[in-house]
């Protein structure tokens, strides 16, 4: 089948299957890969012929720009690089040819935007799983080496950081209604989260820069900034009151719309929902990610409020979706989740029971934003209740106890957030927090296995 071979050569069928590059995919990741029976190139042996990879090989160029000159002499068209992307020769002939597999092979020259597999008959299973295997294993590579990078940068950076904070005496203010237990706190230093914020900037700036990564970091840094005016105004005021709370929704609104016009100009706007499958919702994206933003940001900012509970809760989340990200090779998610666990991770060292340094609303607001994010670029929005499920109760926590007090004028908790009921109980907050991360842990398990089983969206 296919393109008559040249001077009588044949291509020896091969099992497997053949995987097409995709346009984006960085030219030091192209892997030799098993092909599809009886496709071929009309030449004999050799790898698969992939045009536009500067210098990767001149004698193959060179060749090839001569069997171009010779097709233009007879009328036919050339078969050089595209503008976009690589273009690969499946066949020699200029129409396209039925395989065995029924499926329709590309014509010669026809660039390849996206990443496409050939069926294979009844090796069809083994050729996924032979898929799988390549394509992850650069991504996995990503995610561990950024993570351990990420973590032991902020182990080094660190300890320099409190020193700088301890002689400028930029402390953290306690408010007057939390446990008494929290009154030795006064003054423990704060501001600790734009260290993360800034190592996962410049490991995006080192590795990425794409565009998707560019929503992800934007929605980080606006988090960031604002946190960090609220910070500042509760150091200078030496009050817990801070940039005030409308303020505070209103910037993170602001933030929220231009985050989902991002997702709907960069194409995110397909999202799972359970049973509905991966709908398109179109310009809803952006009042969705509007709601999402601003509950994820106050709700991680509620959560810290004991040493070590949202820095912990926050690292199995992001580290959550970075294996999601591996899973369906969204490589700048990874990396930006990779950077996030890592740094949070280091950051948690010095955040745990008893803290020498708290994330401040700069970290808290930022990893929130970020979360939201990523979530809507792996088309996950809906599973943000139960990737941040903890979140979600210390919220509701609050929701219930302020409502009961306004309705029947008592408490359904001691205090809340929640995790002030339990101190006021008498658990210790190393104890505490340990219980509340296993939860986080069992939410964060539960949406990686949905994620899987339901597959990248169509």
């Amino acid at each position: 089948m296919g393109a008559t071979p040249r001077g009588g050569l044949c291509r020896r069928p091969h099992d497997g299957c053949v995987d097409l590059v995709p346009a984006s995919h960085p030219a030091g990741d192209i892997v030799r890969r098993r092909r599809d029976p009886l496709a071929h190139d009309g030449r004999c042996g050799g790898r698969p012929r992939i045009r536009g990879l500067r210098g990767a090989d001149q004698g193959l160029q060179g060749r090839d720009r001569r069997q171009d000159r010779h097709r233009e002499r007879r009328g036919e068209r050339p078969l050089r690089r595209q503008r976009h992307g690589f273009v690969r020769r499946v066949h020699a002939g200029g129409s396209s040819a039925i395989h065995d597999d029924g499926h329709p092979q590309p014509t010669a020259g026809e660039p390849y935007a996206a990443l496409r597999r050939a069926a294979c008959g009844s090796g069809l299973a083994e050729c996924r799983a032979d898929h799988h295997r390549s394509v992850a294993h650069p991504t996995v590579t990503h995610e561990i080496v950024v993570l351990v990078v990420a973590f032991v940068a902020g182990l080094l950076l660190y300890p320099p950081l409190l020193s700088g904070l301890a002689r400028r005496h930029i402390g953290q203010r306690v408010a007057a209604y939390g446990p008494a237990t929290h009154r030795v706190k006064e003054g423990t230093a704060t501001f600790g989260g734009a260290l993360f914020c800034a190592l996962v900037l410049v490991a995006w700036l080192a590795l990425d820069r794409s565009r998707e990564g560019f929503i992800a970091i934007f929605a980080l840094l606006g988090g960031a900034a604002l946190g960090a005016l609220d910070d500042a105004v509760n150091i200078q005021s030496r009050s817990k009151l801070g940039f005030g709370g409308w303020n505070k929704i209103a910037v993170e609104v602001l933030v929220g719309l231009l985050v989902g016009v991002g997702l709907v100009v960069a194409g995110f706007t397909h999202q799972y929902f359970p049973g509905l499958g991966a709908p398109d919702l179109g310009w809803g994206v952006v009042p969705l990610t509007v709601i999402a933003l601003v509950a994820a940001s106050n709700a991680v900012n509620l959560t810290d409020g004991a040493d070590g509970l949202a820095a912990s809760c926050t690292a199995l989340v992001f580290f959550g979706i970075s294996v999601i990200a591996v899973g369906v090779h969204d490589l700048h998610v990874v990396i930006i989740a990779a950077a996030l666990t890592g740094s949070v991770a280091a950051f948690l060292v010095y955040n745990w029971f008893p803290a020498r340094l708290f994330m401040g609303d700069t970290g808290a607001l930022a990893l929130g934003s970020v979360m939201v994010a990523l979530s809507a670029e792996l088309h996950l929005l809906w599973a943000l209740p139960l990737l941040g499920i903890v979140f979600v109760i210390e919220t509701a926590s609050v929701i219930i106890n302020v409502g009961s007090i306004r309705r029947y004028g008592r408490r359904v908790f001691r205090a809340s957030p929640l995790h002030h009921h339990f101190e006021e109980l008498g658990l210790r907050e190393d104890r505490l927090v340990g219980v509340f991360a296993a939860v986080a842990a069992l939410g964060t398990g539960f949406t990686v296995l949905y994620a899987h089983l339901a597959g990248p969206p169509t």
